[in-house]
């Protein structure tokens, strides 16, 4: 076939990319179009339209974008008076691992220290030769051979454990004396608690607590950080434990042997502890642990019981704890007490143990009517509140002829 030579410009469809973008057309599968201004370019696919194509190649902002997310940068930074090397540093917006600065202040005159780091992608790192004490260390430790500091002269030389410590560790423990920590270890405490005291036997509480867990404390810091991480709480002779630091148990009798609530608390470990130069004594941390309270006492004990009877009542366990008076059985004088108006007896019973030991009638000039109050032969079985189980009483028992409604009495129990 003949070859033909077709001399021709070919011009591509073309437009400003505000008007490409106004009209929004849709370019033929292959078509180029063009946008004159911005010099970019998009091919079509014959169903898209113009807006929603996308530009043929790379973008320049993208490729800067990945540019500068990936290049390292040098910061010089020059710190004012009363800046740290820490104060300059926050000064760099989003560093990058493998970024690195140079912070310059000024020492004296035109002395000036320049300190490199290197960002490690969490923390600005200072490289070494960094001009600050904290970051310049010992490999090895330190020969002396006379008195210096806080050492004593040796006989002959001596090392000083130098190696793996900064020159500030090196020079604040020549220089300063250092100390151990001691530490306060976590202790339980009750903040609030109600319901305890002592009551007749058999009365029944509600028994309430709060418990707390102290931190610890160390003498040089830092904070212990040590928190309660469960409780166990429980109350003598009640079954079952409480898993809470704020409870209560409830129905709690009150007895002879005396009731408290027990509570323990687990904690883990505390932070590491630091000397008085500041450095780690890991000697002294408190170890994970438990630590254990108890409450107040809720106990319970016998009453006595005293006062007039109107009626020639049969003594017995109800009958006796009807009587107007009651209180914890104890050697001692009762409060002075009346017979009142028509009183047929008067009554003092008192545990077995306890005994009538003198009878006054102030309203008589305090004359003693010890022999006319009786001791029963036949002991009473008596009840505690509640109907907690009897135990026996003894009894005394006044009952004259008649007894005169002013009548009163001081009676006293050994």
């Amino acid at each position: 076939m003949a070859e033909k030579t077709i001399k021709t410009r070919i011009q591509l469809r073309n437009d400003l990319a505000a008007t490409w973008n106004s009209k929004n057309p849709v370019l033929n599968k292959g078509e180029i179009g063009i946008e004159i201004d911005t010099r970019k370019m998009k091919v079509g696919d014959g169903t898209t339209a113009w807006r929603a194509l996308s530009y043929m190649g790379a973008d320049a902002n993208d490729i800067l974008s990945v540019i500068n997310e990936n290049r390292d940068t040098c910061t010089q930074i020059e710190l004012t008076q009363g800046q740290t090397d820490a104060d300059g540093l926050a000064t760099i917006t989003s560093p990058k691992k493998g970024d690195t600065a140079i912070v310059s202040k000024m020492i004296v005159g035109d002395k000036r220290s320049y300190t490199a780091y290197v960002y490690n992608g969490e923390n600005w790192a200072a490289c070494d030769g960094n001009y600050s004490a904290d970051n310049v260390y010992f490999d090895e430790d330190i020969t002396y051979t006379v008195q210096f500091g806080t050492l004593a002269k040796p006989s002959g030389s001596a090392k000083f454990a130098a190696t793996g410590k900064n020159v500030t560790q090196v020079l604040s423990a020549l220089m300063a004396q250092e100390a151990n920590p001691s530490k306060t270890n976590p202790a339980v405490s009750f903040s609030a608690q109600g319901g305890f005291g002592t009551f007749e036997i058999g009365t029944k509480k509600n028994l309430t607590y709060t418990a707390a867990l102290s931190a610890g404390s160390y003498t040089y810091g830092p904070v212990t950080g040590i928190t309660a991480q469960s409780w166990s709480v429980s109350c003598t002779g009640v079954a079952g434990t409480k898993t809470t630091a704020t409870g209560t148990f409830e129905n709690v009798v009150a007895e002879s042997n005396g009731k408290r609530i027990v509570a323990t608390a687990q904690y883990g470990d505390g932070a590491i502890p630091v000397t008085n130069l500041g450095n780690p004594y890991e000697a002294g941390q408190i170890k994970a642990g438990s630590a254990t309270a108890n409450s107040y006492e809720f106990k319970g004990v016998r009453y006595m019981f005293w006062g007039p009877m109107t009626e020639d009542t049969a003594l017995n366990s109800a009958s006796i704890r009807a009587l107007s008076h009651k209180e914890a059985a104890a050697n001692k004088t009762l409060a002075t007490f009346g017979a009142g108006a028509g009183a047929k007896k008067v009554v003092v019973a008192v545990p077995a143990g306890y005994k009538v030991t003198k009878v006054l009638m102030p309203s008589a000039m305090s004359a003693d009517a010890t022999a006319s109050f009786i001791k029963q032969n036949t002991q009473v079985q008596v009840e505690g509140a509640e109907g907690y189980a009897a135990t026996a009483y003894d009894v005394w028992v006044y009952q004259p002829a008649a007894i005169d409604s002013t009548e009163t009495y001081s009676v006293t129990i050994g």
